[in-house]
C-alpha cells in the first residue's frame, strides 16, 4: 500500500513539475497573449497636469441641457480633489438655474473651479474682424464679394461678455473661450487689450502657427509632446497673452469614443494614453495636457476617471489659470494662425455659396446700420436695438447649417429665422428691407424627375400629342392631386416647351375662374417675388427660389379658337413687390382635352449657357391655389448644350463590362451600388469656341445620396499632358488613386468631379496639386452622361495633341484626408467597399490602384496594366492621344 501511495505521489509531482517546467518554457508563439495595461512609473520624474475643460455653450440646435452642468458639480463636490474649467457664455448662465450658477460662484472662490468668459451671441469673432482672414487657412476658397471687417464690433462683444462676466461673479476673468476655438492674432490683439490673460484653441492651429507637424502613431499617441502639452506666448502690440492648445485624440475620445465603451474600459485606456506622454516627457515644466469636452454623455466616464484621479499620486487636475500662474509660458509664438477647432480653418462656416450669401446680407445690414449711426437722425434706443440684432444674426450656428457640409434637418426654417433677423435690422433703422431677404438662401431640394431631357425638342403646339414629339422631354408624374397627372419639359435652341396633362377636361374650363401659372426663376433677374400670383406673400410655404417670371393662363379672359386649340398667354416678370409687369402675349399655346401645351421664347429669360430655370406650375380656381406641380421643391430645367457646342475632336468606346479595376474587384453589396454603375462606356473631348468639353458616359447614373451635381457614388478624374515630354508634369495621379501615368504622359492639368466637387487642378513648380479653378459639369442620368466644360482660357495649347488619362473611382465622404474622398478597395467585398485587393507586404491593400475602370489607348490591356501592384510594382498608365 506505501509503495502504491509512493508511486502515486512520484506520478503527481511530475505533473506538477511538468505542468511548472511548461509554464516556464512553453514558447511564446504558443502562449495566450493578454494586454497588459501600461504601468505608471514607479518614480515618475514630474507630475503630469490635467486641464479638464467642459465647454458649456448653447447647442447649434435644440436645447442645452441644464441638468448636465448640475451633474457635474456634483461631481466635484462629490470628489474635492478634482479641478476643473468651465467656458461659460452669458446664454448658457442665463439658462442655467440660480442654484448651479450659486455652486459655480462657491467652487471657484476655493479655487476647485476657474470660469472662463464666452463672449455673448457664439460669433467667429476673426470673420467679424475681417472676413479675408479666411483666406489665410483658406487660399483657394471662393470669399463673399461684401466684406464684413468691423474690429470695433470684436471689442464690443468682448467688454460685453467682460461686463456680464463681473456681474456674475463680481470679478474680472483672466480667462476667454473665443466660439469655437476660432481664433487670430488680430483678435488676439483685441484680447489683450481687454486685460485678458489667456485663450484656447485646437492643436492643430498649433502646428500651422508654428509650421510644424504633430506626430502620433498608429494609436494615436503623440511621439513629440514637447510641443503640445505646454503654454504659449502670443506677442500683441501692445500686451501678451498665453495660447493653450487642446490634444483633440484625447478629446475626440472623450467625447466620441468612450461613451460607447464600458466604464471601465474607457478609464484604463485614458489613463494608459496619460502615462505614455508621462514617460514621453522631457521638459523642465510639468506637462500640461489640456482636453476640452463638450458631450454630455460623458458624464459617466468623467465619474469614474474622477475616482481613479483621486487615488494618483502622478496625475493631478488643475485649473488652467492655477498652471499658468505656478508655470508661467516661457516658449513664444511669433504669429497666431487664424483657424478654429474645425479643421484649423473656417471652411464651416464659409465659403460655400449658401455661407457667402449670408455674410454679404449681413455686411450689407451692417453696413446701413453704419450709415444710420452716422447719419444725424439715429436714436440711441432704435441703435442699441438694431445692434443687438445683428449680434443675434452673427452667431456662428446661422453659417454652420447653411452650405452642403453641414444639415440640420430644418435647414429651410434656420434660413427663414436668420433672414427674419436681418429685416428687423433694417425695419428697427426705418430702412426699406432689400428684397433679396425675401428670397430664400436655401433652395429647397429640386424634383426628382421620372424622366430627365434626353434632346432637344420642337413639338407642335396643337393641344394634340402626337406620338413621339415629347420623347425627348424630361417629366415628373404628379404624386395624389385632383387635378394635374403630369407636366413636360424641354426646349430647342429658341423656346422652351412646356406641357401639361390633367386629370380634368380642360377645354371645359372656358369662361370659369380657372388659372394655370407657370412660375419660372431665372438667375441673374435682378428682381424676385416670393410668392405666387394668388397667394398672399408671407402665408405660403416656402418655394425654395425667386420667381422672375410667370407665364399666366386665364380660362376666363383668353378667347379659345377651338378648331386650332390654340389660345393666349401673358408673360411677365417681378417687380420684387410680389406683383407682376407684363411683357408680352404668348400666342404659342394650345389647349386640348386633358393637355395644355406652350412655347415660350428663351430670349426673355435673359440666361446664360449652362445656367439653370428653376419652375413651378399651379393651379386656381376661384382665387384659391388648389395645386402645385412638383408639390414641393422646383424642377430645374438646365440649357447647357445650347451654348457649349463642340465639335468632337476625340471618341473613344471603351469595353462594357470590365469595371473591376485588374479584374479581380467586386461591386460592394449595398443596393445604391448597381450593376455598371462604375463601368465607362464611351469618352469624348470636344473643342469650342469657348470651352474645351469633355463627355464620360457610364453604364447608368443614379443620385441615391442626392448630391447637388446628380452623381453620388463615383469620382471622375481626367488628366491632361500637353506636350507628350518626359519631365514635364506629374507623374503620380491625385492623392488616393494609388497609381501613376508613364514618363512621357505626365500630367500638367488634372479634373476631378464628384457629387459635391467639380475642380480642375495644375501641377506647380514643386509637383503639387493646386486648385485652379470649380468646373460647371452638367450630369444627364437619363442617358448616363457626366459633361466637363473647362474654359479655354485656362489651358494653352491645341486639344488635338493633348494626352487624356480618363477614369472613375468610387467616392467616400468619410475617407481619411489622404485619399481626398476616394473609396479604397479592400481585400473582401463589403456593404459600401468594393472587394478583390491584393494584400502587399505590409498587411495592407492600400497600394492597390483604387480605379475602377479606365479608357485606355488601343492595344493595352486594363487587366495588366492594374494588376501589375500584385508584384509590387507601380502601376503606370498611358494617355489616350486625340491624333
Amino acid at each position: 500500500m506505501r509503495k502504491i501511495l509512493s508511486l502515486l505521489t512520484i506520478y503527481f509531482l511530475l505533473i506538477l513539475l511538468l505542468f511548472l517546467l511548461g509554464c516556464a518554457g512553453m514558447p511564446p508563439a504558443e502562449r495566450e497573449v493578454r494586454r497588459v495595461p501600461l504601468k505608471p512609473p514607479e518614480v515618475p520624474k514630474q507630475i503630469l497636469y490635467l486641464a479638464l475643460v467642459w465647454n458649456g455653450e448653447i447647442p447649434r440646435a435644440g436645447e442645452a441641457n441644464s441638468q448636465t452642468i448640475m451633474n457635474l458639480l456634483a461631481l466635484l463636490e462629490r470628489y474635492p480633489q478634482i479641478k476643473m474649467t468651465f467656458n461659460l457664455s452669458p446664454e448658457m448662465i442665463e439658462y442655467m438655474n440660480s442654484g448651479a450658477v450659486d455652486i459655480c460662484r462657491r467652487l471657484q472662490g476655493l479655487g476647485r473651479i476657474v470660469v472662463a468668459m464666452v463672449p455673448p451671441g457664439r460669433p467667429i469673432l476673426p470673420l467679424l474682424y475681417d472676413i479675408d482672414l479666411a483666406s489665410v487657412s483658406m487660399p483657394e476658397a471662393s470669399l463673399p464679394t461684401e466684406k464684413y471687417r468691423h474690429p470695433e464690433d470684436v471689442r464690443a462683444r468682448i467688454m460685453k461678455g467682460v461686463s456680464f462676466y463681473r456681474k456674475c461673479f463680481g470679478e474680472f476673468p483672466r480667462g476667454i473661450w473665443l466660439p469655437e476655438g476660432a481664433v487670430a492674432q488680430e483678435v488676439l490683439e483685441v484680447v489683450g487689450d481687454c486685460r485678458l490673460q489667456w485663450m484656447a484653441s485646437g492643436e492643430e492651429v498649433l502646428e500651422d502657427s508654428l509650421n510644424i507637424e504633430l506626430t502620433r502613431n498608429d494609436q494615436g499617441r503623440l511621439l513629440n509632446p514637447k510641443f503640445l502639452y505646454r503654454p504659449y506666448l502670443v506677442s500683441g502690440k501692445k500686451r501678451k497673452v498665453t495660447m493653450i492648445f487642446r490634444d483633440r485624440i484625447l478629446s475626440d475620445r472623450i467625447n466620441l469614443v468612450y461613451p460607447l465603451v464600458s466604464g471601465e474600459e474607457a478609464v484604463g485606456d485614458f489613463m494608459e494614453r496619460l502615462y505614455f506622454i508621462q514617460q514621453k516627457w522631457k521638459e523642465k515644466s510639468p506637462s500640461l495636457v489640456t482636453i476640452i469636452i463638450d458631450n454630455d454623455e460623458s458624464i459617466y466616464f468623467l465619474s469614474q476617471l474622477f475616482n481613479q484621479l483621486e487615488e494618483s499620486t502622478s496625475i493631478k487636475t488643475v485649473t488652467l489659470q492655477e498652471y499658468l500662474e505656478d508655470y508661467p509660458a516661457v516658449v513664444s509664438i511669433k504669429k497666431l494662425w487664424p483657424g478654429s477647432l474645425v479643421n484649423a480653418n473656417f471652411d464651416s462656416w464659409i465659403g460655400e455659396e449658401e455661407e457667402n450669401i449670408a455674410w454679404e446680407l449681413l455686411a450689407k445690414a451692417r453696413l446701413e446700420l453704419e450709415n444710420y449711426k452716422n447719419s444725424g437722425r439715429a436714436k440711441i434706443e432704435k441703435l442699441d436695438q438694431a445692434f443687438a440684432t445683428i449680434l443675434k444674426a452673427s452667431d456662428s450656428k446661422w453659417f454652420w447649417w447653411y452650405g452642403e457640409d453641414q444639415n440640420s434637418g430644418r435647414d429651410e426654417i434656420f434660413d427663414q429665422e436668420y433672414r427674419s433677423l436681418l429685416i428687423k435690422v433694417y425695419q428697427t433703422i426705418g430702412s426699406e428691407p432689400p428684397g433679396r431677404l425675401f428670397q430664400p438662401i436655401v433652395a429647397q431640394k429640386e424634383f426628382i424627375p421620372e424622366r430627365e431631357i434626353v434632346d432637344l425638342v420642337t413639338p407642335q403646339i396643337d393641344g394634340i400629342i402626337d406620338e413621339g414629339e415629347w420623347d425627348n422631354a424630361g417629366y415628373y408624374r404628379a404624386e395624389g392631386g385632383e387635378i394635374f397627372d403630369k407636366i413636360y419639359y424641354g426646349y430647342n435652341r429658341f423656346n422652351l416647351y412646356l406641357r401639361v396633362d390633367t386629370k380634368d377636361l380642360l377645354a371645359e374650363r372656358k369662361g370659369t375662374e380657372f388659372f394655370i401659372g407657370f412660375y419660372i426663376g431665372t438667375p441673374g433677374a435682378g428682381k424676385y417675388n416670393l410668392s405666387t400670383r394668388y397667394v398672399e406673400p408671407g402665408t405660403g410655404r416656402t418655394l425654395g427660389f425667386g420667381l422672375s417670371n410667370e407665364v399666366a393662363i386665364w380660362f376666363n379672359q383668353f378667347t379659345l379658337d377651338y378648331e386650332t386649340r390654340r389660345g393666349r398667354a401673358v408673360l411677365s416678370s417681378a417687380t420684387g413687390k410680389d406683383t407682376w409687369q407684363p411683357i408680352t402675349d404668348i400666342y404659342s399655346m394650345a389647349v386640348g382635352a386633358y393637355s395644355l401645351e406652350i412655347g415660350i421664347p428663351l430670349k426673355y429669360f435673359n440666361v446664360s449657357g449652362g445656367e439653370a430655370l428653376r419652375m413651378i406650375a399651379v393651379v386656381v380656381e376661384d382665387g384659391v391655389e388648389l395645386e402645385s406641380m412638383p408639390p414641393f421643391g422646383p424642377i430645374s430645367i438646365i440649357l447647357p448644350e445650347l451654348f457649349h457646342k463642340g465639335a468632337i475632336i476625340s471618341r473613344i468606346i471603351d469595353p462594357v463590362g470590365d469595371d473591376y479595376g485588374p479584374g479581380t474587384y467586386t461591386y460592394p453589396a449595398d443596393a445604391v451600388f448597381k450593376p455598371g454603375s462604375f463601368d465607362i462606356r464611351e469618352f469624348s473631348v470636344s473643342e469650342g469656341p469657348d470651352y474645351v468639353i469633355f463627355k464620360v458616359k457610364l453604364g447608368i447614373i443614379e443620385n441615391p445620396w442626392n448630391s447637388p451635381s446628380g452623381i453620388s457614388l463615383q469620382i471622375i478624374d481626367v488628366y491632361i499632358d500637353l506636350n507628350n515630354r518626359i519631365g514635364a508634369g506629374s507623374m503620380q495621379l491625385l492623392p488616393g488613386r494609388n497609381a501613376y501615368t508613364r514618363a512621357e504622359d505626365a500630367w500638367e492639368y488634372a479634373i476631378t468631379v464628384d457629387g459635391w466637387q467639380q475642380t480642375m487642378y495644375k501641377i506647380d513648380s514643386a509637383g503639387k496639386p493646386v486648385k485652379l479653378t470649380d468646373l460647371e459639369v452638367r450630369v444627364n442620368s437619363t442617358r448616363g452622361e457626366v459633361t466637363i466644360y473647362v474654359p479655354r482660357k485656362l489651358i494653352r495649347g491645341d486639344p488635338r495633341n493633348w494626352g487624356y488619362l480618363p477614369m472613375v473611382l468610387a467616392y467616400d465622404g468619410e475617407a481619411p484626408p489622404r485619399n481626398w474622398k476616394v473609396r479604397d478597395v479592400k481585400q473582401t467585398n463589403d456593404e459600401f467597399y468594393f472587394g478583390g485587393a491584393y494584400l502587399s507586404l505590409n498587411n495592407s491593400a492600400r497600394s492597390s490602384p483604387n480605379i475602377i475602370d479606365l479608357v485606355l489607348p488601343r492595344g493595352e490591356n486594363q487587366k495588366n496594366l492594374l494588376g501589375v501592384y500584385r508584384k509590387s510594382k507601380a502601376v503606370e498608365i498611358p494617355a489616350i492621344r486625340a491624333r
